[in-house]
C-alpha cells in the first residue's frame, strides 16, 4: 500500500540515465533505511537506453515506496524538476544514481529538522571506484547558519551540489533547477533554497557516500567545455540573488576562479595560461563593473561567451 501523503515524511528524488551498474545498489541502501516505511522514493529514467528501468521497476514490483517515471533525455536538471512535481512528502532530498545512504541516514538528517529547520545541511563520504571508503572526519557539530553579509561560500556549511541536504517542502515549492545550465545548475538551485530558507542548520553528521565516477557529468574530460561556460555562469546568478554585499562580491571572485580551474583541467600551455589568467582578470572585473550596471547580468554573458571563444580557438 502506498504511504498517504499524512505519513510520507520524505520525498527522495533520483535522477537516472543508463546506470544498471549502480542503481540497485543506490535503491537497496533506501529500502534498508529506518525510516523506509515514511519515504516516498522518486525514480526519475531520463531517457535510458540500458537495463536501467527494467532494474528499478523489479524493485518497485515488491516495495510500493518506489516509483519509476520515465522522461525522455532532457538531462539532470529537467529530471529534478519532475522529481519535484511528483513529491508529497513534508521534505524532500536528492539522492544520486550512483551514490548510496547509510542505514539510518535520513532518521538522523530528521532528527536535526525540528519546526524552525527549512534545511539541514549535512556532509558526505568519499568513495572511490574500487570501493574504498575515506569518511568525513565528523565531531559531532551542529550549528545555525543565517544568511547575512558574512555569510560564506568557502566554509563547511555552504554547498555546490544539492544532495547530502534535507529541504522543508513548503518553503521550497516554487523553486526550480535551470535547465540551461548543464553544470553548476545545482549549486543554483541550492542557493536559491538557501535564501528562501533564511538559513541552514549545519551538521557535519556523514551518512551520504558520494561515489566518484569518472564518468559523471562534472568528471568527464568532454563536459570541461561545458565547465568553461556552466560552471562561471552559475556563480553569477548566485551573486545576483545574494542581498548582501559581501558574499555578492565572493560569489565574483568564486566565478572567476571557475573559469580558470576549467581551462586548466582542458590542458596546460604557456598560452593557454597566459590567456587563462589575463582573461580570468578582465572577467573578474567585468563582473565587478557589470555588479553595478542596470544591465549587469547581459554584460557578464557577453564577457564569458568572449573569453570562452577566445579560449575555444587556442585548443582547437
Amino acid at each position: 500500500m502506498k504511504p498517504t501523503t499524512q505519513t510520507i515524511l520524505i520525498s527522495v528524488i533520483i535522477p537516472a540515465f543508463n546506470c544498471e551498474a549502480t542503481i540497485g545498489r543506490c535503491l537497496q541502501s533506501l529500502i534498508d533505511q529506518t525510516l523506509f516505511k515514511n519515504l516516498e522514493i522518486l525514480v526519475i529514467d531520463d531517457g535510458s537506453t540500458d537495463g536501467t528501468c527494467e532494474i528499478v521497476e523489479s524493485f518497485a514490483i515488491q516495495n510500493t515506496e518506489i516509483h519509476l517515471v520515465k522522461q525522455t533525455n532532457s538531462g539532470p536538471a529537467a529530471a529534478r524538476n519532475r522529481g519535484l512535481d511528483w513529491a508529497h512528502g513534508e521534505f524532500f532530498s536528492f539522492v544520486d544514481s550512483d551514490d548510496y545512504v547509510d542505514i539510518d541516514y535520513f532518521e538522523k538528517m530528521l532528527s536535526y529538522a525540528d519546526e524552525t529547520v527549512a534545511i539541514v545541511n549535512a556532509e558526505a563520504n568519499r568513495v572511490s571506484t574500487d570501493g574504498s571508503v575515506v569518511p568525513f572526519p565528523s565531531k559531532g557539530i551542529v550549528q545555525d547558519v543565517a544568511v547575512n553579509n558574512t555569510y560564506s561560500f568557502f566554509s563547511q556549511y555552504s554547498h555546490e551540489v544539492v544532495w547530502a541536504c534535507l529541504y522543508r517542502t513548503s518553503k521550497m515549492k516554487k523553486i526550480r533547477f535551470e535547465t540551461d545550465l548543464t553544470i553548476g545548475e545545482d549549486t543554483v538551485f541550492y542557493h536559491r533554497c538557501l535564501i528562501a530558507a533564511g538559513g541552514c542548520r549545519y551538521t557535519d553528521y556523514a551518512g551520504y557516500n558520494y561515489v566518484q565516477n569518472p564518468e559523471s557529468i562534472t568528471q568527464k574530460k568532454s563536459n570541461y567545455f561545458k565547465r568553461l561556460k556552466d560552471e562561471p555562469s552559475a556563480w553569477i546568478r548566485v551573486s545576483e540573488m545574494f542581498p548582501y554585499e559581501k558574499p555578492k562580491q565572493t560569489a565574483v571572485g568564486i566565478a572567476s576562479w571557475k573559469l580558470s580551474s576549467a581551462v586548466l583541467h582542458i590542458g596546460f600551455s604557456r598560452e593557454l595560461s597566459n590567456v587563462a589568467h589575463l582573461d580570468a582578470q578582465l572577467f573578474k572585473t567585468g563582473m565587478r563593473l557589470a555588479l553595478t550596471t542596470r544591465n549587469g547580468k547581459r554584460l557578464l554573458q557577453s564577457i564569458l561567451s568572449h573569453l570562452v571563444i577566445r579560449i575555444s580557438n587556442i585548443i582547437m
